[in-house]
Parts: C-alpha cells; structure tokens; sequence
C-alpha cells in the first residue's frame, strides 16, 4: 500500500507529518461478468468499511433467511478479525439501508387517548 503525506508541521524542534493510507476492501473492482446489484459484499463493505451498530447483523441475517434472500460466507483474516462473514446482493442490502425499510410504522404503535384530568403533573 502506498503512504501519502496528507500534512505535514514543525513545532518545538519537532518536524510532525500525517499518512493517509488506502482502505482495503474486500471488493477491490467492480467484477464486469456479475451485475453490480448482484454482486455479493459483507454490510461492513457496504457501509465504507465501518461497523455497524451491534445487533445489526445479527437482523439482517435473520431478515434474510426468513425472506429467503440469497447469502452467503466467506472466511477473512484481518490485522482486527479473524473468521466468518457474511455475503448479501448489494441489492438487498440498498433495500435495507433504505428510508423505506428504516421507517417505523406507526400505526403498529398503539395510540393512547388522554383524558384532560390525566394532563396535570404532579410536580
């Protein structure tokens, strides 16, 4: 990987400079034989190389089976993890990430009348 010098300084009879190295990614090119919303990628791939919240994974696994979306795994060593990973289409993961799929219904919530008697608080 090639360093690049992003900045550089000289304070206090020091001399301070800052690298900015690229990310691998486990795509590394788009694959021309496989349409790119078919193409398998780990949430961690698709968010930029970020991890996501705890728990997500563990929903999108569970959507996924349930709905029978295609997955799969893959095995990765890393610097920071070593072992399994899953795979889903770009696709299903853009319908996850999506404002669509995020919105909470709310007509599931239950609606709660209050009576003005139930508005005084009581401090």
């Amino acid at each position: 990987m090639e360093k690049k010098l992003v900045t550089a300084w000289e304070e206090g009879g020091f001399r301070y400079e800052i690298f900015s190295t690229p990310i691998e990614t486990r795509i590394k090119e788009i694959v021309p034989d496989i349409p790119y919303d078919k193409q398998m990628i780990s949430v961690f791939d698709y968010l930029g190389g970020r991890t996501p919240l705890k728990g997500t994974g563990q929903r999108i696994y569970d959507y996924a089976k349930a709905n029978n979306i295609p997955y799969s795994t893959d095995h990765i060593e890393t610097r920071s993890y070593t072992g399994k990973i899953m795979l889903y289409e770009r696709s299903f993961l853009d319908f996850w990430f999506s404002e669509e799929h995020q919105r909470v219904e709310t007509d599931l919530v239950e609606q709660i009348e209050m009576s003005e008697e139930d508005d005084d608080l009581p401090f």
